[in-house]
């Protein structure tokens, strides 16, 4: 039955790909709803239009700031998952500028991301709800699949990993790596904001532009780059719960990150 369903989802991102499918089920791409950072080989909900660096509706690379090829108050709702992590902080205000800018008033957005302050809380905390699902894939991926040594599945390289890692074009995603005391004292001396930005640091230049996490993000610095962009009405959410009218979340937000992500709303 889990090889019927793998096969049945692929089958629908092939024809969700067909450029003639897009135009019809986004009216053109004119629905209003602008999915950022997802593309069609995804599978999400048929209707939003996709916005991505390559396999969208439409490509942009976000990190080259450069317009949306879309008019001033055009678009009804934005969602954006675990994206915004992906581009530098300046990159990040002005895509949060340009949603602002192609919004409607009253139009909203949400956006989902790994929040660095609940896995920090969790780490310290040892809870295991959080952490198990990221050890858990970081064993998958990273010590069964690269043969990576042991210690990419402990705690501290989830916790790392979450803030800060690099695009390998051969292994994918990796996490940087310090010693768990390392870690530990960074957790002991530094803000939330200031242990983020270390990880990042671990880091080469190369690594940076690879596309992997550059900007950690929690509740407090994305309100106020949404609140600096213009937004209004900026509230955390919960998997699956939404305060925008209109918003079907089913289809659209994968529940199995919900462990580790925070969800925020806004309004123009």
């Amino acid at each position: 039955m889990r090889a019927l369903k793998r096969l049945l989802r692929r089958g629908y991102a092939r024809i969700q790909e067909r450029r003639w499918v897009r135009r019809l089920v986004t009216a053109n791409f004119s629905s209003g709803k602008l999915a950022v950072g997802e593309q069609n080989r995804y599978g999400i909900r048929p209707d939003w239009i996709t916005v991505d660096v390559e396999g969208a509706d439409v490509t942009l690379d976000f990190r080259r700031r450069v317009a949306w090829p879309f008019p001033d108050h055009s678009q009804s709702l934005i969602y954006s998952a675990h994206t915004v992590e992906h581009i530098d902080e300046s990159a990040l205000a002005y895509l949060l500028r340009e949603c602002y800018r192609v919004l409607k008033p009253g139009g909203a957005i949400r956006i989902e991301a790994p929040d660095l302050e609940k896995t920090v809380q969790a780490y310290r905390q040892g809870d295991r709800t959080v952490l198990d699902p990221l050890c858990q894939e970081n064993r998958r991926s990273l010590v069964d699949a690269l043969r990576l040594p042991e210690v990419y599945a402990e705690d501290h390289m989830a916790l790392l990993g979450l803030a800060s890692s690099y695009i390998d074009e051969r292994n994918g995603q990796i996490p940087v790596f310090a010693s768990r005391e390392e870690v530990e004292v960074r957790l002991a001396s530094l803000s939330l904001e200031a242990f983020g930005q270390w990880c990042v640091s671990l880091q080469t230049a190369e690594q940076r532009v690879s596309g992997g996490h550059v900007t950690p993000i929690y509740f407090e610095k994305l309100r106020r780059l949404l609140a600096e962009a213009g937004f209004r009405e900026i509230a955390r959410r919960e998997n699956g719960v939404t305060g925008i009218a209109g918003l079907v979340l089913r289809n659209l937000e994968r529940p199995h990150r919900a462990g580790c992500s925070l969800y925020v709303e806004a309004r123009k």
